[in-house]
């Protein structure tokens, strides 16, 4: 089946795998609203932005995930590669992108796991803790591409290990989480419900 020009591929738009969580979902669109908002400088860009929009209202919501994707297996089964241009000039530009999607990520999959430990721990403090499994499932992403990001938040003390591999957020990790949240004027989404908290200003 040839690739219908008026298909769009969000998930690669948002930087997601298309077995991503709709906690994964929420946090790429946040992070990616704000780099590209039109009033954002030096990367605003208002089509970009409107595309990440429309995006996220589809993958949003399960109903309309579920027909998007069955559209989307049907593109990817019948599209070939295309030819890429040739040029150092439009190879290096590509380089530079790769490099800023990537720390972009990178933030993301931070977030995204800071995020889930902060409300299993709001939701129930007699069990805070999730695996690398849970992550895996929840954000849709690879254990080996995760093991960095981990590392990272191990290294500044934002997560405490517990038993059998198991992790769950530390003090620091709360106010680093939320002292991010509020500087990017993030609205805490649960997926299962689609109701919104909006965090509270640290004292």
């Amino acid at each position: 089946m040839p690739k219908s020009e008026n298909f769009f591929d969000y998930y690669e738009l948002l930087q997601l795998s298309p077995h991503a969580d709709a906690a994964a979902i929420h946090v790429m669109h946040y992070h990616l609203t704000e780099k590209y908002h039109p009033d954002t400088k030096n990367t605003g860009d208002a089509q970009k932005h409107r595309a990440i929009l429309q995006a996220y209202k589809i993958l949003s919501n399960p109903e309309s995930r579920a027909q998007y994707d069955e559209e989307y297996k049907k593109q990817k089964a019948g599209s070939q590669p295309a030819a890429a241009p040739g040029g150092s000039q439009q190879k290096q530009a590509k380089s530079q992108q790769e490099v800023e999607g990537g720390i972009e990520l990178e933030r993301a999959k931070r977030q995204g796991i800071l995020y889930l430990l902060y409300q299993r721990r709001v939701k129930d403090m007699t069990k805070p803790n999730l695996n690398m499994r849970d992550f895996e499932s929840m954000l849709g992403y690879s254990k080996e591409s995760l093991e960095f990001t981990l590392w990272y938040l191990k290294e500044n003390d934002c997560l405490r290990p517990g038993d059998n591999g198991a992790y769950s957020i530390s003090a620091r990790g709360v106010e680093f989480y939320e002292r991010t949240a509020m500087e990017t004027q993030d609205l805490v989404v649960l997926p299962s419900t689609g109701n919104s908290k909006a965090l509270a200003p640290m004292k």
